[in-house]
């Protein structure tokens, strides 16, 4: 059973803050690597507002050409992402239990 309570989420702040820096650096590194492929600013916010997977973010710059290859980086970023259905599979054998609600909740709140 998932219980959220304010000193469990001080506990989990405190111990994801230096999975937050390293996503920071990541953030960082992606941003430097957009202007340097000559997407905007406002293309490189929304790309890391609408993509939540960073590991995308750097295939499409290395594919971002002009023109843009629409087809290639749909089908690429499906394949860099199918690992996420396999982590979806192993995840669910420990949440039979849980609610689809709770296991959402989870999964949002744990990654």
């Amino acid at each position: 059973m998932v219980i959220f309570t304010w000193k469990g989420v001080v506990r989990g702040v405190s111990r994801g803050f230096p999975l937050a820096l390293g996503s920071a650096v990541s953030g960082l590194v992606f941003g430097v690597l957009a202007g340097k492929t000559g997407l905007s600013l406002f293309g490189a916010t929304m790309m890391s507002t609408l993509v939540v997977a960073g590991a995308s973010q750097f295939v499409v710059l290395g594919l971002w050409i002009a023109p843009l290859p629409v087809l290639s980086i749909l089908v690429t970023t499906l394949v860099v992402n199918l690992r996420h259905v396999l982590m979806g599979i192993a995840l669910n054998r420990n949440s039979v239990s849980l609610s689809p609600l709770k296991k959402y909740g989870s999964a949002v709140f744990s990654s």
